[in-house]
């Protein structure tokens, strides 16, 4: 966030605020929040690229594993299962209804592998939203593209759970509100560390402990 607010303010920006950072030239407004979207009504090309190698170049933030772990999801234990509330930077609410129907997905690497991670580690059926149908599945328009709600096995859940890109074959989306039940209560600890350790360049923080109460 330093080194976009930096980079705006070299170019004539007026800047405030910090998450989100607001800043505004003439008639042009820019906004951007610390998950890394950019928005505006025009063109952010010549703004903000030119900042992005520093950007990149940035070594990642050591942070506690809960910290970590708020930054994609938050959990609440209901009886046998657990409720996640994920936070996909896009994946929801109303860039969700655009992108289903569009036919695309703006759900990033790291944001896959994490989601992927708590769908396998389910012991029940999972209701998503997928572009095939299963037993049970209930037809869904979005658009004019054609979808399901379905209750899909947690392997079948995570290995069809699409990201950024092209299409699979089969393709799972996560609900409109990135709420998810899962069962049992507990979540996979060890496994979740391991792909918070693994995630890269699509996370700038690392987990500072090795274990950590979830």
């Amino acid at each position: 966030m330093a080194t976009m607010r930096q980079r705006l303010e070299s170019i004539g920006f007026t800047t405030k605020g910090n998450d989100p950072l607001r800043a505004s030239r003439g008639g042009l407004r820019v906004l951007v929040n610390s998950s890394g979207l950019c928005s505006s009504e025009q063109d952010l090309s010549d703004a903000i690229a030119p900042a992005l190698p520093a950007i990149l170049a940035s070594k990642p933030a050591r942070v506690p594993f809960r910290v970590l772990r708020d930054l994609y999801f938050a959990s609440e234990n209901r009886g046998r299962g657990v409720l996640l509330r994920l936070s996909p930077r896009l994946e929801s609410e109303s860039y969700w209804d655009e992108l289903r129907s569009t036919g695309s997905c703006a759900l990033t690497p790291d944001e896959r592998e994490v989601y992927s991670t708590l769908l396998s580690s389910s012991t029940s059926l999972t209701p998503l939203v997928t572009d095939f149908p299963v037993e049970g599945s209930v037809v869904r328009r979005i658009g004019r593209r054609q979808y399901y709600n379905s209750r899909l096995e947690p392997r079948e859940a995570a290995s069809t759970l699409r990201g950024m890109g092209p299409a699979q074959e089969r393709n799972t989306y996560l609900p409109r509100d990135s709420i998810l039940s899962l069962t049992p209560a507990r979540l996979p600890k060890g496994e979740l560390l391991d792909v918070f350790k693994a995630l890269g360049d699509w996370c700038f923080f690392s987990p500072r402990r090795t274990r950590q109460k979830l």
